[in-house]
């Protein structure tokens, strides 16, 4: 009687197993894969960062603008990408930390838009719309033969460009005005519609971007 006490009092003074390793190894994992899903959501193409997606549209350059509230404005990207290839020859003289030091006070500014520097050490180049610098061309003027809008399409030809719209949740009307003048002129035009927050971004490498635009 008295060791079959002893065995019991031995059996409860043993050491319980610990979950905590096993429960330290599910969550570092779970980080883990996390982590890969987001990788693979940027590179796939889903919307997490806001990149811009170009149709690919047999061999017509891609003119992009974008359509908020009342207004639509024009992004000129070989005058973005010569500022910004300025910016990166520079940046590629500085040391390390000189470089971080230039990104963080440096501001490239775009019409309405602000660029943010630290997407060019990515090979991208991001835009965040601040309003500064002119707004683009408002609805009542879209069809004027001296506005902005216009003029651009002056410059383009529908046999070799064609038009991508980033249109914003409250710029939808706006945007059925600027596609109905567009196709007017004979011009192929894409659209996707996007959070009013959501940034712009292009890849400095001339590659194809990462969403798929509406048709």
């Amino acid at each position: 009687m008295a060791r079959r006490r002893l065995l019991r009092k031995r059996k409860a003074d043993d050491p319980k197993p610990s979950t905590d390793s096993f429960i330290d190894v599910i969550c570092n994992t779970t980080g883990v894969l996390i982590i890969m899903l987001l990788f693979a959501a940027v590179f796939a193409g889903a919307r997490l960062i806001g990149w811009h997606k170009e149709p690919e549209i047999g061999e017509k350059r891609i003119h992009t603008f974008e359509v908020r509230g009342s207004s639509v404005c024009f992004i000129d990207r070989p005058a973005l990408m010569e500022k910004a290839n300025a910016e990166l020859q520079q940046l590629k003289t500085l040391s390390e930390d000189e470089r971080l030091a230039r990104l963080a006070e440096v501001e490239i500014r775009h019409g309405p838009y602000t660029l943010v520097p630290g997407s060019l050490l990515v090979g991208a180049l991001t835009l965040t719309w601040d309003g500064g610098g002119g707004g683009g061309t408002p609805v009542e003027e879209l069809a004027r033969p001296d506005s902005e809008f216009r003029r651009v399409l002056d410059t383009l030809d529908p046999e070799k460009d064609m038009l991508f719209f980033v249109v914003r949740v409250d710029g939808w009307q706006t945007f059925l005005r600027a596609k109905r003048i567009a196709r007017g002129r004979g011009f192929q035009a894409r659209s996707e519609i996007r959070e009013n927050e959501s940034p712009i971004t292009f890849l400095l490498s001339g590659g194809r971007a990462l969403l798929q635009p509406s048709k």
